[in-house]
């Protein structure tokens, strides 16, 4: 489902538009632009759709992908796989309990915490493994869609070079495009 945009979410769209011409013209922005993200997606089916599209491009991006130097081949076997399950169950019209046992196999494959000095902190692996888990997430009831569908976008266009930090870089343009495509077809 993607949503009719009225005239405060277009406005949020052609906002989107502007940044992404800057960051082609090599600005930065704060990944905190991409909070309109909340508002375009208050509603649950709004957002798990929303999500379900992120999704589907980082499936897609994780299936041309070679196993990295990082990781073995076992592990990024399962995450090709795990991946595929997700997929399915987000295309699939499953229960909340079969969405919650493959979202756990998916959260599980890359639970591995690490103290730091200052809190507890979740390594990831697979990126792309995680944009999923946020879509599965999505479609839980208990969840909060809007704060997911936020961190769905950020997982997608947040970008870090050591020039300008973390944030929307000019790396992040065509991220935010694929962003801005979704919203386009709602017109």
């Amino acid at each position: 489902m993607t949503p009719i945009l009225d005239p405060p979410n277009r406005k949020r769209v052609e906002t989107f538009k502007t940044i992404v011409a800057d960051l082609k013209s090599g600005k930065d922005y704060p990944i905190t632009r991409l909070t309109p993200i909340k508002s375009l997606c208050k509603e649950p089916t709004v957002a798990a759709a929303f999500t379900k599209y992120l999704a589907s491009l980082a499936a897609e991006a994780l299936s041309r992908r070679p196993c990295p130097e990082c990781s073995t081949n076992e592990s990024w076997q399962t995450f090709q796989r795990l991946a595929l399950e997700g997929m399915q169950t987000l295309d699939g019209s499953g229960t909340s309990q079969e969405i919650r046992q493959v979202l756990t196999a998916v959260r599980n494959s890359q639970n591995v915490i690490r103290h730091q000095r200052w809190a507890d902190v979740r390594r990831i692996e697979c990126n792309e493994l995680l944009q999923i888990e946020l879509a599965l997430s999505c479609l839980l009831p208990e969840d909060a869609p809007p704060r997911l569908a936020y961190a769905a976008a950020r997982q997608h266009a947040e970008r870090y070079d050591m020039r300008y930090g973390t944030g929307l870089l000019p790396s992040s343009a065509e991220a935010l495009s694929q962003i801005i495509a979704f919203w386009e077809t709602s017109r």
